[in-house]
């Protein structure tokens, strides 16, 4: 059984495998963002207070993690509403004409997106808006073939 700790120090994690290093991580962004639920510890504050807590300078390596410790539960509603928008942009408001192979490769692309968020730190960087702006993009191309 491995029990995952560390002390104030990088060094002192220099025995932890990635995967542990990771979960380590991830059990320290929920128990922070638990503990600022309401509004979180702010924008670039992710890897100061895990620091603080583990001793490992790094972030949560897992997009919804570092939404719901950055913003408390207004990072959440933020992760929802983005789903929302990507799907109703991905059906055009409810009347698609796509035919299915579109869709699906769209769908597919913004499944893998969501998956990778479980494991990347997408929070801060551009690509994240890559899934909307296709989305967006797609449902003006269905408006204007209608």
């Amino acid at each position: 059984m491995i029990i995952l700790v560390s002390g104030n120090s990088a060094s002192s994690a220099e025995h932890l495998s990635s995967a542990e290093t990771r979960a380590l991580l991830a059990k320290a962004a929920l128990t922070l963002a638990l503990q600022n639920w309401t509004v979180g510890v702010g924008a670039y504050q992710t890897d100061r207070v895990i620091f603080e807590y583990v001793g490992i300078d790094n972030v949560a390596h897992n997009t919804y993690l570092e939404l719901f410790l950055i913003g408390g539960i207004w990072g959440i509603l933020s992760v929802l509403c983005y789903v929302v928008i990507v799907l109703r942009g991905l059906w055009g408001g409810g009347n698609c004409q796509f035919v299915a192979v579109q869709r699906n490769t769209l769908l597919t692309l913004t499944l893998a997106f969501a998956f990778a968020g479980m494991f990347l730190s997408l929070t801060y960087n551009s690509i994240i808006w890559l899934p909307i702006a296709i989305a967006l993009a797609t449902r003006e191309w269905v408006r204007g073939r209608r």
